[in-house]
C-alpha cells in the first residue's frame, strides 16, 4: 500500500488549541498575559530556563512537544492545572 506523505487526515497539529500568531507560531505571550504570569513564572511552570522560554516567545526556538503539550492543557483546562500542580502555579486569571 502506498502512503501519501501529504495526507494530513488524522494529523493534529502540535499547536492544535492554542493562539497561533499571523507567522503560525503559537503565541506564547498571549497565553501569558491571559494567565497573568511574567515570564519567569511560565519558564518555572513549563520547567526551562527563562532564557529558552523567551527564545520560545520570542519566535528564535520553538517550543518542545512536552511544552506545548502542558500549554495546551493550561489554555483548555487552568483548573485542572491548579489541582493536580497546586495552588503556587502562578496561575491567575487576569
Amino acid at each position: 500500500m502506498h502512503t501519501n506523505h501529504h495526507d494530513t487526515r488524522g494529523f493534529i497539529s502540535p499547536m492544535h488549541g492554542l493562539p497561533i500568531t499571523e507567522t503560525g507560531q503559537p503565541d506564547l505571550r498571549r497565553v501569558r498575559d491571559t494567565f497573568g504570569m511574567e515570564q519567569e513564572e511560565i519558564s518555572n511552570f513549563l520547567g526551562v530556563g527563562v532564557g529558552t522560554y523567551r527564545s520560545w516567545e520570542g519566535h528564535h526556538r520553538t517550543p518542545s512537544a512536552a511544552a506545548l503539550s502542558l500549554l495546551k492543557i493550561l489554555v483548555a483546562r487552568p483548573d485542572v492545572v491548579r489541582d493536580v500542580l497546586g495552588t503556587n502555579t502562578g496561575i491567575t486569571m487576569a
